[in-house]
């Protein structure tokens, strides 16, 4: 997915670039992205939720960007006008397609997590990528090892598999 975001924005005409995506999700492409020092340059936007909740990430060392601008903002929207052909990226909850993005002026990110899909999908100006919505084993006893309890304290954990069930 990073190396598609490169190609995008660095094309001759480049082209912003709109993720859609769960959130949580959302902010675990931000820190993929912030980490991807070729797109220190590009800005990011996001709504003011997904901000507060990068903030949150941040405190449990996901390191992403500090700066994040409110894409409903009067900044977010100079930002976008001034811009004129230059990329930005913006994280996007819903998945409706922005104005821009039906007139090919953004590509398109859909993040799902529908198991059933080929883990890419490519069509048009749109990759529909299915990444995972849930712990895996591993990340599972990651988050148990790093949880922090005291003998009086009991950490509950659900393990449900009722949807590999379905």
């Amino acid at each position: 997915m990073l190396d598609k975001i490169d190609e995008v924005t660095s094309a001759e005409n480049p082209q912003s670039v709109v993720i859609h995506g769960h959130e949580g999700k959302i902010q675990e492409v931000m820190a993929l992205i912030s980490k991807h020092k070729t797109l220190d340059n590009f800005p990011m936007q996001a709504s003011a939720k997904e901000i507060k909740i990068a903030d949150v990430y941040r405190k449990y060392d996901f390191n992403i960007r500090e700066e994040i601008i409110d894409w409903s903002s009067d900044e977010g929207e100079e930002q976008r006008e001034e811009r004129d052909g230059w990329p930005f990226m913006e994280f996007y909850t819903q998945n409706t397609k922005r104005t821009y993005e039906n007139k090919r002026k953004a590509f398109t990110f859909l993040l799902t997590d529908k198991s059933n899909q080929a883990p890419i999908i490519e069509s048009d100006n749109t990759w529909t990528v299915t990444t995972s919505a849930h712990a895996g084993h591993s990340e599972l006893l990651s988050y148990v090892e790093k949880a922090k309890t005291t003998t009086s304290e009991q950490l509950h954990i659900i393990v449900d598999n009722s949807r590999s069930k379905q």
